[in-house]
């Protein structure tokens, strides 16, 4: 990868898409909104340069805030933060999708953001299992997925600190291990997982103590080493580095570093994991970081990059 971002162009015309995926068959699965109805829309990069529409799974009401893939069992699950509900669907042969159950959560908790479920993430679990991060009632939930009628079964749920708010999670697969990120607290937790069941064992902060002014943590990932942990901050808008320790059950911070930019909410990395793009979505930019795999920090190289409203991160290879 060359140390620099070449001037984005656009790839696809859609609305709202806030969130995608891309299965190895090479297809598109992106959020989608138009007008008073929402939902996945589905394209076939196979022919890159000009990738097409294959079909759209649009319904009434909002679009889902997250896209989930399993290709191993050709499966994909969106979370609606506002309809409050889990999806899961069957891709078929073709890349398009059959909606085969959907699950709709119910609860609150204490803050002005949780007076109602709201999923905001759904995807597999090490074990293959579904887990699910609700921000409205600050919950982690386990489902057991009936691989052939394609079901979902709720195996466990795990309750969050009051006001945690949980948005995304990633797992440590060394130690059995869970990090789910609290949007609403600013706050990471260290979960112990083992066959479906949650047990708590620490909670980080993402911010500095001496930041008062509002923050909401967005994005959250792990190396594949399992040796850093990586959290996004919006509004002290930084990316937060933690070294991982004692056999994963310990987030040390060694890095807060400025995304020169506005409401980071979203990052990611190439393959060999040696840079990271930031997407500053009120600010318009994303912003280019060489990250030392030895020592996980970050270095900034790039910060002027133009880009729209960015929400979504994703390289393609």
């Amino acid at each position: 990868m060359h140390n620099q971002l070449e001037d984005v162009s656009p790839f696809i015309n859609t609305e709202g898409p806030t969130y995608f995926q891309i299965s190895q068959q090479n297809k598109l699965y992106t959020i989608a909104k138009k007008a008073d109805i929402g939902g996945i829309e589905v394209y076939d990069l196979s022919d890159e340069p000009k990738p097409q529409l294959l079909s759209s799974h649009l319904t009434p009401g909002p679009p889902p805030a997250y896209v989930g893939i399993s290709n191993k069992f050709g499966l994909l699950f969106t979370a609606n933060y506002h309809r409050g509900t889990i999806d899961l669907y069957k891709i078929e042969t073709d890349g398009t999708l059959s909606l085969k159950d959907s699950v709709e959560h119910e609860g609150s908790s204490i803050r002005p953001e949780q007076t109602q479920a709201h999923p905001h993430y759904a995807d597999l679990t090490p074990d293959n299992r579904l887990a699910v991060a609700d921000l409205g009632c600050d919950g982690v939930f386990i489902y057991d997925i009936d691989f052939k009628n394609h079901q979902l079964m709720l195996h466990s749920h795990h309750q969050t600190a009051k006001g945690f708010g949980p948005r995304h999670l990633v797992f440590n697969t060394d130690y059995n291990l869970m990090y789910v990120l609290g949007e609403l607290s600013s706050q990471v937790e260290v979960l112990r997982y083992s066959a479906g069941e949650l047990r708590h064992l620490e909670t980080v902060e993402t911010v500095p103590s001496n930041h008062t002014d509002h923050n909401g943590a967005a994005a959250i990932l792990i190396s594949k080493d399992n040796r850093f942990l990586y959290t996004s901050n919006r509004g002290h808008n930084s990316i937060c580095v933690f070294e991982i320790s004692n056999e994963g059950q310990t987030l040390t911070e060694v890095q807060n570093i400025s995304t020169e930019g506005d409401f980071p909410r979203d990052f990611n990395w190439n393959t060999a994991q040696t840079h990271v793009i930031v997407a500053n979505q009120n600010s318009d930019n994303a912003t280019l970081f060489n990250r030392d795999t030895q020592t996980g920090l970050l270095t900034l190289i790039e910060k002027d990059v133009a880009v729209p409203e960015a929400t979504r991160v994703l390289f393609m290879a």
